[in-house]
């Protein structure tokens, strides 16, 4: 591994952070408020100044490029510095004043996983809900592929970091080279994030509130800007209008682009996205039959479990609804479906749909093998020593 590599794109990369730490900054200036300024001012001036730091101590290496060992030393020394830069804004507006729940808020953050130590979300600043659901658009994605597509000079070295961020990608990438890959990539991905944002205004949310819930579900995380979460709102089209974008976020974007090219047989005919579609419909109609003696049979009924059902498949996390007070058997197939997650190449977590789906091929093939053997040849119990009979059943000779 080349150190001084290591460091200098690392270095590249916080500068990149950096540039996203402005939106939370413009935001709490137009807000005027006076902590949140403070808070963010601090994090843009470190977190350049380290960027900077780390750039010019690895300023040679740069120039020798990267190679696999040097690309995972950059993912993982990135990612270890992204849970204390995301971590430090949260901590000097006071929305978490302990380090080590900042840093878990971050991370979280980063990760898209959506678990927050913050009790009353209501009260922080309307910077930092931004801050925490830009940290899960960024995460869904992945700040490498952000990087790859950014910084044109980084040559074969792309592809290693790609790689190491993006597995579920086929290795050759969606386009011959691998930054073409990562621009296009995000192309799709603010795409739909927009379309997300801008329903979400049409539907009743202010502009501030749609930007933070379609960066959140995009990027699978589940922060809000309410300590309601998405049940603040009671619109049933933006209850639909999130479900729907969070089984999008769910699907392999590379399904996105291959639609963009017109490929749209090769698309309906992918295995992993038919039975990841299948998994949620048969998901949504067991939850609308344990649940539709409660709430009746209706709209509100299937859109509940629609909503759920999506929520914890993609391991985004929104609610709409407690359900805890679904019965034990439903709740044991959500608890299950959450481990599954989405599909590769989303920005959903979980195992991937499409490793379950290897897997129960395997199984069945194995199934298949032990319980109908093959029929033997007559001539298998045949011995090398013993002498061959013309037989009708054996034609060996």
């Amino acid at each position: 591994m080349n150190p001084r590599a290591v460091l200098g794109f690392t270095g590249q990369m916080l500068a990149v952070v950096t540039v996203l730490l402005m939106l939370p900054l413009g935001v709490a200036l137009s807000d005027g408020a006076g902590r949140a300024i403070r808070a963010y001012l601090v994090t843009v001036l470190v977190t350049g100044a380290g960027g900077l730091a780390l750039r010019f101590a690895g300023r040679t290496g740069r120039d020798e490029g990267i190679h696999r060992k040097d690309a995972f030393g950059v993912v993982a020394l990135a990612w270890l510095l992204l849970g204390v830069v995301g971590a430090l804004p949260l901590m000097l507006d006071h929305a978490i004043p302990d380090p080590f729940g900042a840093v878990f808020e971050a991370v979280s953050g980063f990760t898209t996983t959506g678990a927050t130590v913050v009790s009353d979300v209501d009260a922080l600043s309307r910077a930092t809900n931004l801050w925490r659901c830009l940290m899960h658009w960024v995460g869904g994605m992945g700040i490498v592929v952000l990087f790859v597509a950014v910084f044109p000079q980084l040559g074969v070295g792309a592809k290693q970091l790609f790689k190491t961020e993006v597995p579920g990608l086929p290795s050759e990438g969606l386009r011959p080279r691998i930054r073409e890959t990562a621009v296009r990539l995000w192309w799709v991905y603010a795409g739909l994030t927009a379309l997300c944002a801008g329903l979400l205004w049409l539907e009743g949310m202010s502009p501030y509130d749609a930007v933070c819930h379609a960066f959140s579900t995009l990027g699978s995380g589940g922060f809000s800007t309410r300590t309601a979460s998405v049940g603040a709102w009671d619109s049933p089209a933006i209850h639909w209008t999130i479900a729907a974008f969070m089984l999008v976020a769910g699907l392999n974007f590379g399904l996105y682009y291959a639609l963009l090219l017109g490929r749209v047989r090769e698309v309906l005919r992918n295995s992993e996205l038919l039975f990841y579609v299948g998994m949620n419909l048969a998901l949504i109609a067991a939850v609308v039959v344990a649940i539709t003696p409660d709430h009746g049979l209706g709209e509100a009924t299937v859109r509940e479990a629609a909503f759920q059902v999506l929520s914890v498949t993609t391991t985004t996390g929104f609610m709409t609804a407690d359900f805890d007070s679904y019965p034990d058997g439903v709740r044991f197939l959500l608890f299950l479906a959450m481990f599954v997650g989405g599909c590769a190449g989303s920005t959903a977590g979980g195992i991937k749909a499409v490793r379950v789906l290897l897997l129960g091929k395997v199984a069945l093939r194995e199934l298949r093998t032990t319980a109908l053997p093959t029929p033997s040849s007559p001539c298998a119990s045949a011995t090398p020593s013993s002498p061959r009979r013309s037989s009708p059943a054996c034609s060996c000779s």
